[in-house]
């Protein structure tokens, strides 16, 4: 299956600097408004943040084959944060290299979060923004109150104790996740909770912006579509001429297209025809993505033609997220011990779903990121269920003799 992608949205929900000029009241109640209030993000957040962004997303996209990646690297590393405001020692060391973090004070990261919190949660004219955050307790499972307290206050987490043995838990869960999506992503949580699970920390992230110069319906039309110089198909290719801020880089082009007054933009970074999409992405990191931001100037009667397009995508992170360094989350060896103070618990799944939809008035996106804590206690049992013809002995372990040996292969 081919793939077609657009580098888009690293400006929607990856670069916080980009968002400065949003301006206004909180999303109607859809989010909680952090406690800390933190002056900025801090440059090394940000520089975090990016670098994460393309590392996950190059990831993503070399593990891919289903095409039309699109993901919200924002959601991915406020969950993860969070759940690294309960691990330690290797755990905790692990997840902060993942998020490139290291060498930062978590009072820092944490700081910076809730500024980017804040900030995410504000509008300009013609663009709704909003992050929301919450973290989902088994009924009577004790969790310290350190680990609430550090991410109501910083993360604005809203923090719900739920009875996840009643058949109404997920849907409970999956309301709130709808609701603060604006309906584009229906849940994250499979309707059956298990026994061992304990705790979900989910993310939200919920965009809509008009285009400050939207596209003429009328001007739209049917189009080739090609890879690799082959025609893969027919889109519905929207344009315009207009003064646009452009800039030509090395095997690129990259043009900016901004959302109501200018606060939210979306970069569009298109290959040269000779180069690959899969061996561009690959290369192409946060540095070069800041060098061709930085470079961006307005060019005159630039003739923008790009697709209109729909798409949703769900993937599990866990071998990504493994790959990228975190691995004894995932097994017996986390140190989760700051969530519940025993160290007893692990991560089972890392879930993210996307919505996206590019038309001529503007663009729709929404992103769920989910992480499942379960019990370690009872982590993956190993199984030995005897309901098929099995071989069988009877051994003195002193002489190491086999004294009787059959076969039970009829009930």
């Amino acid at each position: 299956m081919y793939r077609r992608i657009l580098l888009v949205c690293v400006s929607i929900v990856l670069t916080a600097g980009l968002l400065a000029g949003c301006a206004g009241d909180s999303g109607e109640g859809k989010s909680l408004v952090p406690v800390v209030k933190a002056d900025s993000i801090g440059t090394n957040v940000v520089n975090a943040n990016s670098e994460f962004a393309f590392k996950i997303f190059q990831a993503m996209y070399g593990k891919d084959d289903n095409g039309n990646l699109f993901v919200s690297p924002a959601s991915i590393s406020t969950a993860l944060a969070m759940l690294m405001n309960g691990a330690d020692g290797n755990t905790l060391k692990e997840i902060t290299e993942a998020l490139e973090f290291s060498g930062i004070e978590q009072a820092e990261i944490n700081s910076g979060f809730a500024y980017l919190v804040s900030l995410l949660n504000k509008k300009d004219e013609g663009v709704e923004l909003s992050l929301a955050n919450s973290i989902w307790i088994r009924k009577n499972f004790s969790v310290l109150d350190s680990f609430k307290n550090v991410n109501t206050d910083y993360f604005a987490a809203a923090i719900e104790e739920l009875d996840f043995n009643e058949p109404e838990a997920a849907k409970t869960i999956n309301d709130w996740v709808r609701d603060t999506t604006n309906g584009k992503i229906d849940g994250i949580i499979d309707d059956s909770i298990d026994s061992a699970t304990v705790m979900f920390l989910i993310n939200s992230i919920y965009f809509k912006g008009n285009w400050k110069i939207p596209f003429d319906p009328e001007k739209t039309f049917k189009s080739d579509f090609f890879v690799d110089g082959v025609s893969a198909g027919k889109v519905d290719m929207m344009n315009y001429k207009n003064d646009t801020l452009y800039y030509e880089g090395k095997g690129y082009k990259i043009i900016s297209l901004p959302y109501g007054e200018g606060g939210v933009v979306m970069d569009l970074i298109l290959p040269d025809e000779e180069n690959n999409i899969e061996e561009f992405v690959a290369k192409f990191n946060a540095n070069d993505y800041k060098e061709a931001v930085g470079a961006l100037s307005e060019k005159t009667d630039v003739m923008v033609s790009i697709p209109k397009f729909k798409a949703e995508y769900e993937t599990k992170l866990n071998d990504v997220l493994y790959g990228l360094g975190m691995k004894d989350v995932f097994d017996a060896s986390c140190d989760l011990s700051r969530i519940n103070g025993t160290g007893d618990l692990f991560v089972s799944e890392v879930r993210h779903k996307t919505y996206i939809d590019v038309n001529e008035e503007g663009t729709e996106a929404a992103a769920v990121t989910s992480v499942e804590i379960r019990l370690t206690a009872v982590m993956d049992p190993t199984e030995f269920i005897a309901d098929r013809p099995f071989l069988y002995t009877i051994r003195d372990t002193e002489t190491e003799s086999v004294l009787f040996m059959g076969v039970f292969d009829t009930p």
